[in-house]
C-alpha cells in the first residue's frame, strides 16, 4: 500500500535490512537468506518494459504470500469520516482504503490473476486527486515478485476542450446551465476543474442521468474487464472528452458510491501502461445538482530506485510474518563431533585445574 510522492527522497530504512537487500544497502542478512530486489530490469512479460523484480523466493509459497498480504491490508483498513461524523464512501467500494505515512492508498487484490493494484491519493481525504497506481504481480515459476508504478502528472481542469464537452452534455440534458473552467473543486482537494452552475432545468434528475450515462457506455462496450471496467473503441467524432488520438481505447470505471466515472484512455487495445494518455473524471454532485470534470496527464511507467524502495517498505510487514515459518538450522554430524571434542577438552582443563588446586592445598597444610 505504498506509493510515494515524486519529490520525496527515500533513504534505505535500517529496520528493513534484516529482510531485504538492494543496490543501495549493505545491511546484515536474515539467517534464512535475503530477498533481493533489482530496479529497472526487463519485465518477464517480454513487452520491453522495465520493472522492479525480486530474486526467486523460497521463504514462502505464492498462496501463503497472498494470505499474508490480504491479512496485512485488512488489518490496516481505515474509514474516512465527514464533518458530521458519518462514514464517507471510499473511491471504489471494491477496494480497501489504508493509510501509511500520512498518505491514502486504495488496494485492489486480484488473486485470481495474481495481481494487486494500489491507487495513491496522497493526503487528499476526498479521494479525488489520484497521484499514482502501483502494480504488484506474482510470478509462480519460479516464485518472484514484480512491481512497477504509473505516476500521474499534473492535474487540472482540462482547458476549453473539456469545457466544450461539458457544455454538450448539459445541452443533451436539456439544460441551459453554464460551466466554468479552472474553478476550485467543491471537494476541497485543491484541484482545478470544469464545474457547471447548479442544474435546475434538466429533464434528467441526477440518478436518472447517472443510470442513462452508464447504460449508454455499457451498450457500446468492446469488452468487459475482470474488474468490471468497460472498454470502448473511442469514436473521435463523439465525446471528445474520451479521446485524443485517432485510434484510442477507453476503459471506463464506474463508482456507484460517489457517482463518478473514471476514464483511462489508451492508444492500444491491450491497454498497456506505455500507451496510457490521460485519466479523465466526470462526477455528479447532487447538493446542488451539478457536474464536475477534471483530468490528469499520465507519466510513463516507472521502475527505478524509488519504486524499489517503495516495494521494500510495502512488503516489510508481510514478509516478517514468515519468520516463524523459516526452517531451523540442523546441526550436521561433524558439528556434533566438534562440539563433543570441545566439551571433552573443557572438562580436561577443569580437571587439571582442580588437581592443581588440590596439590596446592596439601602443600599449605604441610607448612
Amino acid at each position: 500500500a505504498l506509493c510515494a510522492p515524486r519529490n520525496q527522497n527515500f533513504m534505505c530504512d535500517p529496520s528493513l535490512r534484516g529482510w531485504f537487500t538492494c543496490g543501495n544497502c549493505t545491511g546484515s542478512r536474515h539467517p534464512t537468506g535475503p530477498i533481493a530486489f533489482h530496479a529497472n530490469v526487463d519485465s518477464p512479460s517480454g513487452d520491453g518494459l522495465k520493472s522492479v523484480m525480486s530474486d526467486p523466493i523460497d521463504l514462502l509459497t505464492p498462496e501463503e504470500f497472498w494470505v499474508f498480504l490480504r491479512m496485512d491490508v485488512q488489518a490496516r483498513r481505515v474509514e474516512l469520516m465527514d464533518v458530521a461524523g458519518e462514514r464517507k464512501p471510499n473511491a471504489n467500494s471494491r477496494g480497501v482504503l489504508v493509510q501509511q505515512a500520512g498518505l491514502f492508498y486504495e488496494w485492489h487484490l486480484n488473486e485470481e490473476i495474481d495481481e494487486a493494484e494500489s491507487y495513491c491519493y496522497g493526503t487528499d481525504t476526498t479521494l479525488m486527486r489520484l497521484e499514482s497506481c502501483g502494480t504488484l504481480k506474482v510470478h509462480r515459476s519460479p516464485f518472484r515478485l514484480e512491481f512497477w508504478n504509473v505516476v500521474y502528472g499534473s492535474c487540472g481542469g482540462g482547458g476549453r476542450s473539456l469545457q466544450g464537452v461539458m457544455t454538450k452534455i448539459l445541452r443533451t440534458m436539456r439544460s441551459q446551465a453554464r460551466c466554468e473552467l479552472n474553478v476550485d473543486s467543491p471537494g476541497g482537494s485543491g484541484l482545478k476543474c470544469v464545474l457547471s452552475d447548479p442544474i435546475h432545468d434538466s429533464v434528467l434528475p441526477p440518478q436518472c442521468f447517472w443510470r442513462q450515462t452508464k447504460d449508454a457506455i455499457t451498450k457500446k462496450a468492446l469488452r468487459v474487464e475482470p474488474d468490471g471496467g468497460i472498454v470502448q473503441k473511442t469514436a473521435t467524432s463523439h465525446w471528445d472528452f474520451w479521446s485524443r488520438s485517432v485510434d484510442a481505447y477507453t476503459k471506463h470505471v464506474f463508482n456507484e458510491a460517489t457517482k463518478e466515472i473514471v476514464s483511462y484512455t489508451y492508444t492500444d487495445l491491450e491497454l498497456s501502461d506505455t500507451s496510457l494518455e490521460a485519466v479523465r473524471r466526470l462526477r455528479i454532485h447532487t447538493q446542488p445538482y451539478r457536474l464536475e470534470m477534471w483530468m490528469a496527464e499520465a507519466d510513463r511507467r516507472q521502475a527505478g530506485e524509488p519504486e524499489l524502495l517503495e516495494v521494500l517498505l510495502l512488503l516489510e510487514s508481510v514478509l516478517q510474518q514468515t519468520s516463524s515459518m523459516a526452517p531451523c538450522v540442523v546441526a550436521t554430524g561433524s558439528d556434533i563431533s566438534r562440539l563433543h571434542e570441545e566439551v571433552a577438552a573443557f572438562r580436561k582443563e577443569v580437571a587439571v585445574a582442580l588437581h592443581a588446586l588440590g596439590e596446592g592445598s596439601k602443600a599449605l597444610k604441610a607448612c
